[in-house]
Order: C-alpha cells, then sequence, then structure tokens
C-alpha cells in the first residue's frame, strides 16, 4: 500500500452525491473527502448515484461517475435475491450499470484504496478486481443495516415467520459483506463494539467524523433568550428512525409541549415526510408547530433561541446532524437513542426518557438562566478536540499503518512457512 504522505489515488463509492449533504451519510462523506483533499493531497474518483441536475460542483474530487439511481422495487430483483438466499433489503440497491462502470474503474486505474460508505453499497464492487496487497479496502458502516431493519419489524405488522426470514438474509447478506474488507470504521462507539462482537477477527476501527468549526456559524446563547424557545426537528423523513420519531412526537409528546405553548415552538425541518404525519401538523396552529420542508442553509434557521430536539425511539448508528448542531454551539436535547454512536458526556447534551422527563428538562431549561448555555458550551468544546480534522486525518493514518504492517507481518509469516 503506498503510504497515504504521498498523494494516493481513492476510489470512493457512496448512495448519493454529498454536495450539498442531504443527510447525515453525505455530511460523513463530504468531510472525509474534504479531510482525505485538502490534509492528504488525495486523488478522489467518486461514484454515486445521482442526477446532472442536481450537483453542486466541488472541488474535492478528481472525476465524479453519476449514475442513475434504481427503482426502489423491483420484484425480478426481490425474487433473484430470495432464489439466492440474499437479502433483497440490500439488492434492491445493486445497479448493473455501477457495478460495470466500478469494474471498469479499477481495471483502468491503480488505486491506493478503495473506500465504500455503506455494506449495500459493497455489492457494486467486482472483488476479484482487487488485489488487497496494493490496495486497502475501505468499509465504512455508519449502521448495521440489519439490526436497524430488525427494530423496524419489530413495530410492523408482518407475520412472525416472514420477519425471522428477512432478518436471517438481512443479516447473512451484510456480515458476509462486511467480511471482504481490510478495514472498517464505524462513526459510533456502539456500531464499533457491536461489529467487533460479530466479527472478532476482522480490522474494525472507530473514526470520528471530522468537523470544522469555523465552518458554521457560531450562536452560542449566554442566556435564555427573551423570545420563545425553538425546538428544531431535523432530519431525512426517508430514513425509517426518523419518520417514527416525529409519530411519537405526534401521537404523544406533543401533549406535553402544548403546556409550553407560550414559551416554545417547534420546527420539523427535512423533506420526505409521509403526507398522513404532514396532515397531522397541519392542524396545529403555525405559530407553535409547522413543517419547513428542506431547507438548504441551516444559518437561517439556528439562532440564539434553538435547540435541537431529538425524539428518536430506533437507535443505530451516530446522528451526525446532532454533531453539526454542536459545532454551530447550539444545545441538545436527545433520547439515549438519538445520542447513541456519540461519546461525549451526559453535560453535553440533555436526555430524556419520556414526556415527563422532557418537561424536567424544560423546566430546568426555563428557570435556570445558564443552563442551555452550558450544555452548548460542554458539546462545542468537544467537538473541537475529538472532531478536529487534523485528530481524524491522523487517527485514520494510524489505522492504516497499523493494518498495512499487520498485513507485511502475515506476509512474510505466510512466505517463511512456505519457503523452508
Amino acid at each position: 500500500m503506498t503510504s497515504y504522505n504521498s498523494n494516493p489515488r481513492i476510489l470512493i463509492i457512496h448512495s448519493d452525491y454529498p454536495f450539498p449533504p442531504r443527510g447525515g451519510d453525505s455530511l460523513a462523506v463530504g468531510n472525509i473527502m474534504k479531510a482525505l483533499s485538502d490534509y492528504r493531497k488525495s486523488t478522489i474518483d467518486l461514484v454515486c448515484y445521482g442526477r446532472e441536475s442536481n450537483i453542486m460542483q466541488n472541488d474535492k474530487y478528481s472525476r465524479l461517475f453519476l449514475i442513475k439511481k434504481p427503482r426502489r422495487v423491483r420484484i425480478s430483483k426481490m425474487i433473484s435475491s430470495l432464489l439466492q438466499g440474499e437479502s433483497y433489503i440490500f439488492h434492491r440497491f445493486f445497479s448493473d450499470e455501477m457495478h460495470s462502470l466500478i469494474s471498469k474503474l479499477l481495471s483502468e486505474n491503480e488505486y491506493d484504496a478503495v473506500y465504500v460508505e455503506h455494506s449495500y453499497m459493497a455489492l457494486a464492487l467486482d472483488f476479484s478486481k482487487i488485489n488487497p496487497s496494493k490496495t486497502d479496502l475501505i468499509l465504512s458502516v455508519s449502521v448495521l443495516e440489519f439490526k436497524a431493519w430488525e427494530r423496524r419489524l419489530s413495530r410492523g405488522w408482518i407475520p412472525s415467520f416472514l420477519k425471522e426470514m428477512i432478518n436471517v438474509l438481512n443479516r447473512r447478506t451484510e456480515l458476509n459483506l462486511i467480511k471482504k474488507f481490510s478495514i472498517v470504521l464505524s462513526y459510533g462507539h456502539e456500531e464499533v463494539q457491536s461489529l467487533k462482537d460479530l466479527l472478532p477477527s476482522a480490522n474494525i476501527y472507530h473514526l470520528p467524523v471530522p468537523f470544522e468549526c469555523k465552518d458554521y456559524k457560531k450562536v452560542l446563547i449566554s442566556s435564555v433568550p427573551s423570545e420563545r424557545l425553538k425546538l428544531i426537528c431535523l432530519g431525512n423523513y426517508a430514513w425509517f428512525p426518523n419518520r417514527d420519531a416525529i409519530a411519537w412526537l405526534m401521537e404523544d409528546l406533543i401533549f406535553y409541549l402544548q403546556e409550553y405553548s407560550e414559551k416554545l415552538f417547534i420546527e420539523i425541518i427535512g423533506e420526505n415526510l409521509p403526507p398522513p404525519l404532514a396532515d397531522r401538523i397541519k392542524k396545529f396552529d403555525r405559530s407553535f408547530l409547522q413543517w419547513l420542508g428542506y431547507v438548504e442553509n441551516l444559518d437561517s434557521v439556528f439562532d440564539d433561541r434553538s435547540i435541537l430536539f431529538v425524539p428518536l425511539r430506533i437507535g443505530g448508528g451516530t446522528r451526525l446532524k446532532i454533531l453539526e448542531t454542536m459545532c454551530r454551539g447550539v444545545p441538545v436535547l436527545s433520547t439515549q437513542a438519538g445520542k447513541e454512536g456519540i461519546g461525549c458526556k451526559d453535560d453535553a447534551i440533555m436526555v430524556f426518557r419520556d414526556g415527563a422527563s422532557l418537561k424536567d428538562h424544560l423546566d430546568q431549561i426555563l428557570q435556570n438562566s445558564t443552563r442551555m448555555f452550558e450544555v452548548a458550551k460542554n458539546a462545542f468544546d468537544y467537538i473541537k478536540k475529538e472532531h478536529s480534522y487534523e485528530n481524524v486525518i491522523y487517527k485514520l493514518g494510524t489505522i492504516l499503518d497499523r493494518t498495512n504492517q499487520q498485513a507485511t507481518e502475515s506476509h512474510a509469516l505466510y512466505d517463511c512457512h512456505s519457503n523452508p
């Protein structure tokens, strides 16, 4: 493997074009690309799903290859996946066009590393075209898909035998894909531990997502604002844990929050909110609750009365929108499921369990003029220390050097036994 200090050539494969980011995974990939480009002068080829009309050009990659995203539901692919004993949840993202393009790129270029975001995108690789002694195969697992689907199916109406079959296929497919990579990275501490428990012999590491706080408009309030507090729910609601969070808000938490209608209001930001949830939101006075849809520039949303509100019930992965909010100096009020994967202490995020504990936190905020500032300051300091670009690039370099050293020792041991 070529040293990462000597302008490495890297192929990055992702499910969406990450500029501007429309979700946490795109935010992570975009920031990793920036770190590799700016701090290690990497030459990056980016392959992803997307459309030319949605592209905002960026200088973090050398070449961009866009592929039309396959339809979500394909009966033929569903049948072929079942016949192969594999998960359609993973194969639904497979594209013959992307697979052919990546095979061509691997044949024509000598990459120092292939970096894949999401285990299901690994299906696009032809592993036979990659020499692991020359190319690092890196998989970034932001969330274990099979575990997320287990949680989702546990709340559904699907018959038990079908749930079990889907869960078995998801687990088998994902773990078999992960095993093919020489290095597995995850942003969340819990996800890393789960991966190590499942695959004890794999090279699995925690790698924080890099952030530069100077890239964000800093809020960091000094006291409770005189105007009403603004609770902000933020996410892409195509992701079912985010949809479930808004469902819980509308079914339960909203009634606790209505008691504070003169002291706070709620803004829901993000695209793909299902019509039934959007219709329920419309029944409330817009001065108390409204859905704004997708907002490209969040600087216009966060101000000195804002709190990021994360009512997640289904965990898994790391909520990068929380880390991004910490960069702004905005306090976060979240469930434990929302905080999952973030290694900060409890004084950097306010954690609630239910409607009653949510009220307790709001009372503390309204009664203690420094509460919001203290939480936001602790969060801001944590981000600057643990998620700086310099820290993340140093840690990635250490991971790669350690893995390559292990590979070298392994080859030497093999040669020793093979050639007495």
